[in-house]
């Protein structure tokens, strides 16, 4: 029942994005929610990303990557034009 509200509310969030008011008028934004393998994705990517950049020393990256591997979804809203995603296929 909580992992069903949680992720309403955050497609509730990429839906606040989408009809919010946009500069000049261009809807250049792309919403989505990361869920289960892909936050785990995430989280091992943050992994990496520490020892590269920090080490083993690093305490705020492994909290933040262990606390992520908590959440039911992540909402993410891009904006501008983006080479990672194209449009016509979401």
């Amino acid at each position: 029942m909580e992992r069903n509200a949680a992720l309403e509310v955050a497609g509730l969030m990429c839906a606040a994005a989408r009809t919010a008011p946009k500069t000049k008028g261009m809807d250049n934004i792309i919403t989505l929610v990361l869920t289960d393998e892909e936050i785990v994705k995430i989280s091992d990517k943050m992994m990496e990303i520490r020892k590269r950049e920090f080490g083993e020393e690093d305490r705020h990256f492994t909290r933040d990557a262990k606390n992520i591997l908590e959440a039911q979804g992540i909402p993410i809203c891009i904006s501008g034009k983006n080479v990672f995603f194209d449009r016509k296929s979401q």
